[in-house]
């Protein structure tokens, strides 16, 4: 739409502005290279006349200064004069450029100047460019295209606007209708492209027309299309009618009674299983309905069965339906149980008894399976009483099928009782008949519990010497019998007591060699063999030897157990002195000289008990220097026990 004159009018003081710079302003140059003679400036052509648009565009003007002379080295300036300001692009160039700016209804002369220049010297000459006002609004074209423009029914058809246009450039609006033919919907109507399906038509084929109008706001174009629709054969509609469901080994039906051809009728209908297993056999190849057994579902199967219902008329056109059948599950789990089962008795409430139960269902389970504590009354390992006691048991798979078996657990009792002996014993005998032994046996029945032992001999008899054997039996109150036996041994390890021993003290030696000793030999005593009495060494009468000697006492029973030992020393003494024989005086012993006379004598012997001969020791010695007069000789002795001999004395008279 165009500007008021208004607007138009308020560009006047910029004009104004412009005169008054211009006039005011110094052209600026380009750089000129050398430059000989004088230059003329010469715009081409001198005036012109443009539309402020072109093409809903602002025009682009060019100012032409390159006639200018001479041709070489010119320096350019463009400014400009008067008019609505502009902005010059390159304008120190010989063809500058411009946009044209909008003017009002009147139009406008907007005036330029080039100056151009040779070295020092320049010429200038003036431009009017008249701006026209553009105010002719020209219709638009609409091009109305449909691809494809033959289809058949059903098929899509695209109708295309975008080949429309504008003169002025003015953006343009869309709008499809319908003016002939059967109605259909136009999709985008009111875009460049656009679209629709064609529709169902008769056998003689339809022709659709169309009108494209395009609106640039003011004014508008149209243009019309036509698409011809050719008539295709429909196929039949198939409606496959299939029951919800059927239980295993039931009939089922499938119904495609309901199938039609809208054309020429149905010539066949044909029955397909999609999928599987299980699998469905003998489907006829051209039944409007198809009854059928339903299978039995195997491992994992869901027994959801789909089927394909192909209906084909005589053009050989045909379409497919689908529909589903649930196969219910009614086949119960088998259930294996063991044999009746005879087991026996651990305690008076009975056995423990495990056992396997397992069952499997077709559809539920790759193997057989323990059906658990909960499957099966009593349970596995529950106590069984003594008697018989039937084992219910159940499974239920997944669809509610419940399945039972029973079988039978005796108990019994045949298990005699346990008979507790004791280990070997071995007693030690209290006298010569062996010993009384007490001992305890005891019997325990898993059933009956503890129950009374006999054995022979009884706990509390003496038992001889040697190995006895006790016989114990024992019965519970189911009639079991036990026997066990043990083995009593009466030993003597028990040694005599030999009775103590005083030691022999004081014995007097009667020779070199001692003393015969006489003594009684110690009694002992047995609690078996009973009294005795010991050997010992040395012997009674044996000669003991001076000093202490140890007299050992042994004695051993009749099973070979030796007593301890019983010891007691005999002391054999030397008390007795020595005897010194007597000596005679020795008289007239003439001096020699004025001390005396030196006098030889012979000592006396001496004899000892144990000793026996010896000399005594005399004082003064013989060959001793006797003094005038008579002097007395003592004469010692002393055995190897030290007893001291009676002094003899005698004179010696010189």
């Amino acid at each position: 739409m165009k500007r008021s004159i208004a607007t138009a009018h308020r560009r006047w003081p910029a004009w104004l502005l412009l005169l008054a710079a211009s006039a005011l302003s110094t052209p600026a140059f380009a750089q000129a290279g050398t430059c000989n003679g004088n230059p003329t400036a010469r715009i081409n052509p001198a005036t012109q006349t443009v539309p402020e648009r072109t093409h809903g565009q602002p025009t682009l003007v060019t100012l032409n200064g390159s006639g200018s002379t001479p041709s070489a080295n010119l320096g350019f300036s463009w400014v400009q004069t008067a008019g609505t300001p502009v902005t010059l692009n390159n304008p120190n160039t010989a063809t500058p450029t411009f946009s044209a700016p909008d003017v009002g209804p009147g139009g406008e002369t907007l005036t330029f100047r080039l100056t151009v220049n040779c070295g020092t010297r320049t010429d200038t000459a003036t431009t009017h460019i008249n701006i026209t006002d553009v105010v002719l609004n020209l219709p638009p074209t609409a091009v109305a295209v449909a691809v494809p423009d033959s289809v058949d029914e059903g098929e899509v058809v695209i109708l295309d606007g975008s080949g429309s246009s504008d003169p002025d450039g003015d953006p343009l609006t869309y709008a499809w209708t319908q003016i002939l033919g059967t109605p259909v919907v136009i999709q985008n109507a009111n875009s460049a492209i656009a679209g629709f399906t064609a529709p169902d038509v008769g056998m003689a084929g339809e022709t659709l027309q169309f009108r494209l109008t395009v609106s640039d706001g003011t004014l508008t174009g149209i243009d019309d299309v036509e698409v011809n629709v050719v008539w295709v054969n429909a196929p039949p509609v198939a409606i496959a009618v299939c029951p919800h469901s059927v239980a295993e080994g039931q009939q089922a039906t499938l119904d495609g009674s309901l199938s039609y051809d809208l054309d020429d009728g149905i010539a066949s209908y044909a029955w397909n299983q999609l999928n599987g297993p299980p699998l469905v056999v003998n489907i006829s190849d051209d039944p409007a309905q198809f009854v059928f057994v339903a299978p039995q579902l195997g491992y994992q199967q869901l027994g959801v069965l789909p089927f394909e219902l192909t209906v084909t008329d005589f053009q050989d056109a045909f379409t497919t339906d689908e529909c589903e059948v649930q196969i219910l599950d009614i086949t119960p789990p088998a259930i294996a149980v063991p044999a009746d089962i005879t087991a026996e008795a651990t305690s008076a409430a009975g056995a423990s008894v495990g056992f396997s139960v397992t069952a499997q269902d077709a559809v539920d389970d790759a193997e057989p399976y323990e059906i658990g504590a909960s499957g099966c009354a009593p349970p596995s390992g529950s106590v069984f009483p003594l008697g018989e006691t039937t084992v219910a048991c159940s499974a239920e798979d997944s669809a509610g099928n419940q399945a039972s078996a029973s079988f039978k657990v005796t108990v019994v009792d045949t298990t005699p009782p346990a008979i507790d002996v004791p280990d070997p014993i071995t007693a030690e005998a209290t006298s010569a008949s062996g010993a009384e032994v007490s001992f305890t046996v005891s019997a325990t029945d898993l059933v009956s519990g503890n129950v009374p032992v006999d054995c022979l001999p009884s706990s509390g008899s003496t038992f001889p010497l040697g190995t006895t054997t006790v016989e114990c039996s024992a019965s519970d109150a189911a009639g079991n019998g036990a026997d066990a036996s043990f083995d009593v041994t009466v030993v003597d390890t028990t040694p005599p007591v030999i009775d103590p021993m005083d030691d022999i003290l004081g014995v007097e030696a009667t020779g070199p060699a001692g003393a015969v000793v006489h003594y009684t030999a110690p009694a002992t005593s047995d609690i078996v063999d009973g009294a005795g009495v010991a050997t010992c060494l040395p012997a009674s009468g044996s000669t003991f030897a001076l000093g202490s000697t140890v007299v050992t006492c042994t004695a051993s029973d009749a099973a070979g157990n030796a007593a301890s030992p019983v010891s007691f020393n005999v002391h054999v003494v030397d008390t007795t002195p020595p005897v010194i024989d007597p000596m005679d005086d020795i008289l007239g012993v003439e001096a020699t000289g004025p001390d005396g006379a030196v006098v030889h004598y012979t000592a006396p012997a001496t004899s000892d008990i144990v000793d026996g001969a010896g000399v005594a020791t005399c004082l003064p010695a013989s060959g001793s220097t006797f003094a005038l007069g008579s002097t007395v000789v003592t004469c010692t002795a002393s055995d190897a026990a030290g007893n001291a001999a009676s002094p003899v004395s005698f004179n010696v008279q010189v």
